[in-house]
């Protein structure tokens, strides 16, 4: 009968720690889960409303905080690039314009969970925007032709503040849309110049340069569809 009791505490014990250390691990999983990346884009772009390159991808990495805080690291990258020449085309003067716009946002997220699908956020991004069009063109005149080249290149740093909301129909797919006030430094330096043909001797040559503060309000920034990818090391 001893021996019977023995055995029965004994097991009773190994079922006990087993289904405590079971749980302390179900707990962490759990808690790990909030750490995750999700990937995205904006879909302002297919009703052309976009306010960024429809070619901008976005980042946000989730995680808790030791007291339990739900927060979010951000990064949105994106370029504008497009490249004209009518120089072949019949008909049409000579005309070329080379665009290159890309842009970088990095920011943090302060998040308030309503409930299990939906998420009120709020934060600031820090934004690099670069813009530089290389535009040449023909200009006819008498008695002889003109060719004008200009270089207009624009810089924009600053901070952007956003709020908004995050909606999380399945476990994998979120869709949030944001708000943004931004406050941006602008640098803006146009280069202008023209050749009488053949271009020899320049016949003018000028620059604009322009610094301003550039305030603005966007009630509807982006519509973002993110899918969400678990970090492998928390999945154990």
């Amino acid at each position: 009968m001893t021996k019977k009791i023995a055995i029965g505490l004994t097991l009773a014990f190994v079922i006990s720690f087993a289904t405590k250390v079971h749980g302390q691990e179900k707990e962490k999983k759990i808690k790990d889960s909030t750490r995750n990346w999700e990937v995205g884009l904006d879909l302002l772009w297919l009703i052309d409303k976009n306010q960024l390159p429809a070619t901008s991808f976005f980042a946000r990495h989730n995680f808790t905080t030791k007291t339990g805080k739900q927060r979010a690291l951000r990064f949105r990258l994106g370029v504008n690039n497009s490249y004209y020449d009518s120089s072949q085309i019949s008909g049409l003067l000579p005309e070329k314009s080379n665009i290159i716009a890309p842009f970088v946002r990095i920011g943090y997220e302060w998040q308030v969970p309503v409930n299990n699908q939906f998420t009120f956020f709020y934060g600031a991004d820090a934004n690099i925007f670069f813009y530089q069009n290389k535009y040449e063109r023909i200009v006819p005149a008498a008695p002889t032709d003109f060719l004008v080249r200009n270089t207009f290149t624009t810089w924009e740093l600053g901070l952007i503040g956003f709020i908004g909301f995050k909606y999380r129909p399945t476990n994998w797919l979120s869709i949030s849309t944001e708000s943004t006030f931004s406050a941006l430094y602008r640098i803006k330096r146009d280069e202008l110049a023209s050749y009488s043909l053949p271009p020899t001797i320049p016949n003018g040559l000028g620059e604009i340069n322009v610094n301003d503060m550039r305030i603005n309000f966007l009630p509807i920034t982006v519509i973002n569809l993110s899918f969400t990818i678990n970090n492998p090391k928390h999945e154990n």
